[in-house]
């Protein structure tokens, strides 16, 4: 990767995780004179990094998702057994905020087990 100039690099990273596909990288590589197999280590290098980030937000999305599953059960046991009965409208609407919830811890699982599937834009890891 060293005879890849900084600022080229630099704009191949940003392609990489505004969502551009690898072929496309390699193509604006080989424009600005970089060599084959400097071009394929640069694109493969910035792969990794990028499904490192995925991996990264996969697992807060993991842990935020099991926190607002656990919103609803923790209700439920919490007036059961201190008050001894249950708000019905309210259950059904922290049921809501948990089935959000479910969503997300499910999106973070495969985010994290499979972070190359992610496409796209990064820049807002809300959107994915």
């Amino acid at each position: 990767m060293g005879a890849v100039p900084e600022s080229v690099a630099v704009e191949a990273r940003a392609k990489n995780f505004w969502g551009a596909r690898p072929d496309t990288v390699l193509q604006f590589l080989k424009s600005n004179n970089v060599g084959e197999n400097d071009a394929r280590a640069l694109i493969e290098a910035v792969l990794t990094e990028r499904a490192e980030s995925v991996r990264r937000d996969g697992v807060t999305k993991i842990w935020s998702g099991a926190l607002l599953v656990m919103v609803p059960i923790a209700y439920f046991f919490g007036s059961w057994g201190l008050l001894g009965f249950v708000l019905v409208k309210l259950l059904v609407a922290l049921g809501l905020v948990g089935l959000f919830g479910l969503a997300r811890l499910a999106k973070g699982l495969s985010m994290a087990i499979s972070p190359r599937s992610v496409s796209g834009d990064l820049s807002n890891p809300a959107d994915f």
